[in-house]
């Protein structure tokens, strides 16, 4: 198996996902190809490379389907025709203003030009400004400073830009502390502490010399430095109350839910995890939890000769006390029949070498022999074994997705069919998925 090019599957399809919500605020489909093996085997029969395979997508705000290549993904291009032609009408430009200034500041901003549909049309029909609607300029206000100013339509609308005033005062001191305390009790069950800037005047001190910088080297916006210098890019400290380790980060990280370094690790095993929990629970009102637990403590038989002699090396390897694991795994009782369920999730090593991991192509095949031999020893011990794959969502940004994934391979695996009118959709970007870890941070697994 070759190394990850920079056009790979899961890169195609988070390249969709980002373009499609900037462009037109709902995230696209990639229909073709449906995984990996698909675009690899399409690159290979084209003869090209996988940047090039014709891909077919899907806008889900129009659900017009057309065809396009990763090479033009990577470039920003969402060529959607029908969204082209209407992402710059006065509605779109109009609940922009109000949508954006809501995000940006907590207030509702004022479109001051055009004021209704006939300017907007008068403005793109003028002969002197002779521009495309994206390029035409908009008078807007800024309701929380009653700042007022000139941008163009495709910066409000496409970059979500917004005001420049407020851009340095909207991430105060203590709002900084709160977002600290809440991503930490999402992630942990325990609320982070800020540990640097210290206090109000230090975190002030820190905007005012990035403003001054800016203007005394004359950065301009498409200068890597000038990103850099925004408030939300300021280097802050965290101290993690659950493992007590203070690591460097920033705003923009801790509003994409990204903390402790050292507690991200086996995040993603128990959110499937968690969401089997809630289902489950729910479902067959029966509390079950699918702590992690050791292969040894539930693996008691095994087919010895059904196995050449590397494989029961490896088996015993698995099986020994220290040795594998699974995930998850609980016991259900369905309507009186008992089901011994094991849960695992595998990552992107799982299927592809990585580097950063130091990976070898000898390593990759060896833990794709774990994998099969893992789920043959849950067979001949009667357990279910429900595997998540990461493809289906790489960075497991969708709670209905997730929980759909789980209930489809239960019901697949088990014959039971779930009725999901009966079961509420949870999410797991929520405190109460950081209580469900830290019950494991508390009880750590040995």
């Amino acid at each position: 198996m070759t190394q990850k090019t920079k056009y790979s599957f899961d890169y195609i399809k988070e390249l969709v996902y980002q373009i499609s919500l900037k462009k037109t605020t709902i995230e696209g489909m990639l229909i073709v190809p449906k995984n990996a093996q698909e675009l690899k085997f399409l690159a290979k029969k084209l003869n090209t490379s996988q940047s090039n395979v014709p891909l077919k997508v899907k806008c889900l705000k129009c659900d017009n389907e057309w065809n396009t290549k990763g090479i033009y993904l990577g470039r920003g291009v969402w060529p959607c025709q029908y969204c082209k032609n209407n992402t710059y009408t006065f509605k779109t430009i109009k609940d922009a203003v109000k949508s954006i200034s809501k995000e940006k500041t907590g207030f509702e901003g004022k479109l001051l030009f055009p004021r209704d549909e006939n300017e907007w049309k008068n403005a793109i029909n003028d002969k002197e400004r002779n521009k495309r609607p994206s390029r035409i300029k908009l008078d807007v206000q800024c309701k929380a400073c009653g700042n007022k100013w000139s941008i163009e339509a495709r910066a409000l609308v496409s970059d979500r830009k917004w005001c420049k005033k407020c851009m340095w005062n909207i991430l105060t001191f203590e709002k900084l502390k709160k977002l600290t305390f809440e991503i930490g009790l999402k992630k942990t069950g325990l609320g982070g502490i800020l540990v640097r800037p210290k206090n109000e005047y230090v975190y002030q001190r820190l905007i005012d010399n990035a403003r001054e910088t800016i203007k005394s080297l004359k950065i301009k916006k498409n200068d890597p430095r000038y990103k850099k210098l925004q408030p939300r890019r300021i280097s802050i400290k965290i101290k993690c109350k659950v493992c007590e380790n203070i690591f460097n980060t920033n705003a923009e990280s801790l509003k994409a839910n990204k903390f402790c370094p050292k507690c991200a690790s086996s995040e993603y095993e128990h959110i499937i995890c968690w969401y089997a929990s809630k289902i489950f629970s729910n479902y067959f009102n029966s509390k079950v939890s699918f702590p992690k637990i050791q292969l040894s403590e539930i693996i008691k038989v095994y087919d010895v000769n059904r196995y050449s002699k590397e494989e029961l090396i490896a088996i015993k390897n698995l099986i020994r006390k220290g040795g594998g694991h699974l995930d998850g795994y609980d016991i259900l009782n369905v309507n009186g029949s008992i089901l011994r369920i094991g849960i695992e999730y595998n990552g992107e090593y799982h299927r592809e070498v990585k580097k950063y991991l130091r990976m070898t192509e000898r390593d990759l095949n060896y833990r794709m022999i774990l994998d099969r031999l893992k789920k043959e020893l849950c067979e001949q011990n009667d357990i279910i074994l429900i595997t998540i794959n990461h493809s289906f969502d790489p960075y497991l940004r969708y709670p209905k997705k997730i929980q759909e994934k789980i209930i489809n391979k239960f019901e697949k695996l088990t014959g039971f069919e779930l009725n999901r009118a009966i079961i509420p959709q949870y999410n797991h970007q929520t405190p109460e998925f950081g209580q469900y870890r830290l019950e494991y941070f508390l009880k750590p697994y040995s």
